[in-house]
């Protein structure tokens, strides 16, 4: 029993660290059934998580529910060992970003009865991704703008990024050179 409890505390030390939790949903009375880090991961106290499908639809931008209907399709389906997705969730300090697998428990006839899965916040990790985007469009746009020929390249001498005053003095298009 010992042993017991000890693994459960490093299941949920390791899920809090790697920003995860587990959840299921009872597909006979839409019931949802979230790990005790649910709540953290989607950044809710722990009296507002959703108890059902429809009170977690809720928290799911409208404009994503095509992307959450095509994780809860795709795991009632046998073919697939699990599904994988990401989506917004609306939480009180704002949109969170989700990484979502889900994967389909069937009854003895195959009809699915329950959807298990694990859902990750990865909230910083897309914001990191746009911030990034936004950095490397601001850096093409001022290396656009140098009235100086201005080219880099990698470490096997190919041009990796040509402006067009470079263009014009090499009398070369970025895709010839």
């Amino acid at each position: 029993e010992g042993q017991l409890q000890e693994k459960n505390k490093k299941l949920l030390q390791t899920q809090r660290i790697a920003r995860l939790a587990s959840w299921e949903i009872d597909l006979l009375n839409l019931k949802l059934y979230g790990s005790p880090d649910a709540a953290r991961v989607m950044g809710l106290s722990v009296d507002a998580l959703p108890s059902n499908l429809h009170e977690l639809l809720a928290l799911i931008p409208q404009e994503d529910h095509d992307i959450f209907n095509s994780l809860l399709a795709g795991a009632q389906q046998r073919a697939h060992p699990f599904v994988t997705v990401e989506h917004r969730l609306c939480s009180p300090g704002g949109i969170r970003y989700l990484m979502v697998r889900a994967e389909g428990r069937f009854d003895h006839g195959g009809k699915p009865v329950r959807i298990t899965g694990t859902m990750q916040d990865i909230t910083e990790q897309k914001q990191l991704r746009e911030n990034l985007a936004k950095l490397a469009k601001r850096l093409t746009t001022t290396l656009d703008s140098i009235t100086d020929g201005f080219f880099t390249l990698d470490t096997h001498w190919r041009f990796t990024y040509v402006n067009s005053e470079a263009e014009r003095i090499l009398k070369r298009r970025k895709g010839e050179l």
